[in-house]
């Protein structure tokens, strides 16, 4: 989202050079391409449980020397531990066709700069599954401190706690 790919054509207009769009090109310069679809539409109503994971110590990380060198590395693979964990986490079975999940995935996600938003649907969700998707979530958690980090620790200096 966000990205807007144009071709250009270089012209002069007497002695002066210009890039140039033909209209339809031009045209496409407008808030669609922040992909946030129809804001005007009427919003709709949606029982959902919202989890959001705050890497404790982010701030601190960032403001290490050079935190360029390590960032783009830490955030890549603390991206892909946590979404694969999600993911593990409801899983109950896969075979050769299919994966079987005990809850939904998520269907939204969002990053936060120290951190990732997920929200659920919770509208086929029995009150026990609710608690189910809480007890998952925390062993995510629990997982993070007792097997992420300490690989992390590994490749970074002060990795967020």
């Amino acid at each position: 989202m966000g990205t807007l790919e144009l071709k250009y054509i270089s012209r002069n207009l007497g002695e002066v050079p210009f890039d140039t769009l033909v209209p339809a090109d031009f045209a496409k310069f407008n808030p669609s391409v922040l992909g946030l679809g129809d804001i005007g539409q009427e919003g709709k109503y949606r029982q959902a449980l919202s989890a959001s994971f705050d890497l404790e110590g982010f701030t601190e990380f960032c403001n290490q020397i050079d935190p360029h060198l390590v960032l783009p590395d830490f955030l890549k693979s603390f991206l892909e531990w946590l979404f694969g964990q999600v993911a593990k986490e409801f899983t109950y079975q896969k075979d050769n066709t299919l994966v079987y999940v005990w809850c939904r995935l998520p269907f939204f996600s969002k990053f936060m700069g120290d951190g990732i938003l997920f929200l659920w649907d919770t509208s086929a969700l029995a009150y026990e599954g609710l608690g189910n998707v809480v007890v998952s979530l925390h062993e995510v958690c629990r997982n993070y401190v007792a097997t992420f980090l300490p690989e992390i620790k590994k490749q970074v200096s002060k990795a967020p706690r």
